[in-house]
């Protein structure tokens, strides 16, 4: 086994991470945290190198299957009194917010906890992996990895504990070039543009190393799903009205597709949807549906205008004012989810089993439509 040493001082290595942090990498990318890579200088590792052994960069060892000398320890040994260690990669230029793929190497061993007299009992480390697709501002978690005596993670089993695990060279593991796993494919949201790999240990210190290498990001594709791209209706009440094939669909308010909505929410006349297809994980480019009338039909017409809903507002039930017959009526709440429907006829609705709150009556008959904001109390 070569020898383990810091490559860089403890300041220097916090002085690379904070300088760094608002650099970018290109797509695919590939992170071996070898001398010669600019951007393992531009991961966010304040949280692990303060106290400076909470994590290190490794060199003079083979590592992540024998493919150069360096790569990301976690220091779940360390005294200090801390649980949670962030790896945080530098932004992912993704300005055509594809979906992502990532794989990486790890390897780890599990370790007694202490007191000696507990030494049949084994420390519970986890990997978490985040995404984000604001940078960093806020995370979604994606996986969970456990590094525990049965973990996916776990690439020795048990180590340094002599009196348990029989002998072992020293207290930390150190792998070889065949003591790694490799974590392949797992695919991130559409939009994803940074990465959080977050280390966190059971016990508050005497856990193993832990270390990762070989971290590889790459987009992912999947045809857009398929549907006319101007639609209208006049029975359609909400987004799942629109007609649109394809595998496990999501909608969203916005081309980017950030804002997801639901499929129970109101359609609205001459507005934009947007609907992705999710195959094997890996999400789509939104296809884009304009939902709007014929321009000889006018939604929301002259024949609802002089329509009145009254109590307004109401606690048992409200009349609807309208000279002509209505086909269609349906209630939405606040968020867009429809909780009454009614393809008949009526003057008056019953609205006693609703909840308090602001809601919205929407009424349709041939091409026309027409909304109308009531609360009830």
């Amino acid at each position: 086994m070569k020898k383990l040493r810091y490559l860089l001082s403890s300041l220097a290595l916090v002085g690379m991470c904070t300088q760094q942090l608002n650099a970018q990498v290109s797509l695919p990318w590939t992170e071996d945290f070898e001398a010669t890579s600019t951007s393992a200088q531009q991961w966010d590792l304040t949280n692990l190198v303060s106290p400076p052994d909470v994590i290190v960069a490794i060199d003079n060892q083979q590592s992540g299957y024998g493919e150069g000398e360096r790569s990301l320890m976690y220091n779940f040994y360390s005294p200090m009194f801390f649980t949670v260690f962030d790896a945080k990669t530098p932004i992912i230029n993704n300005p055509d917010r594809s979906g992502l793929k990532v794989s990486f190497d790890f390897a780890a061993a599990v370790r007694y906890t202490m007191p000696v007299a507990l030494q049949s009992n084994f420390a519970v480390d986890f990997l978490y992996l985040f995404a984000s697709k604001d940078s960093g501002t806020t995370w979604s978690l994606i996986d969970t990895f456990r590094i525990d005596t049965n973990g996916i993670l776990n690439t020795y089993g048990c180590y340094g504990a002599p009196f348990v695990c029989g002998a072992s060279p020293n207290m930390h593991f150190i792998p070889n070039d065949t003591q790694w796993t490799t974590i392949t494919n797992i695919k991130l949201p559409r939009g994803t543009n940074r990465l959080n790999f977050r280390g966190t240990r059971t016990n508050t210190y005497e856990s193993n190393w832990a270390y990762m290498d070989n971290v590889k990001v790459d987009t992912c594709y999947t045809e857009k799903p398929t549907g006319d791209t101007l639609q209208y209706d006049a029975s359609y009440t909400t987004v799942l009205d629109l007609q649109v094939t394809g595998t496990d669909l999501t909608w969203y308010s916005d081309a980017d597709a950030m804002n997801e909505i639901l499929t129970s929410t109101v359609l609205v006349n001459e507005t934009y949807y947007y609907v992705t297809q999710t195959v094997n994980g890996c999400e789509s480019a939104p296809k884009t549906i304009l939902f709007k009338a014929p321009t000889n039909i006018k939604a929301n017409s002259g024949i609802f205008k002089d329509v009145k809903i009254y109590p307004n507002p109401a606690h048992g039930s409200i009349i609807i004012d309208a000279a002509m017959p209505v086909q269609n009526i349906s209630i939405q709440d606040i968020t867009g989810k429809t909780v009454m429907q009614i393809k008949q006829n009526t003057k008056q609705i019953d609205i006693s089993s609703l909840k308090a709150g602001t809601y919205f009556l929407t009424l349709r008959n041939g091409y026309a439509t027409g909304t109308f904001k009531f609360a009830k109390f």
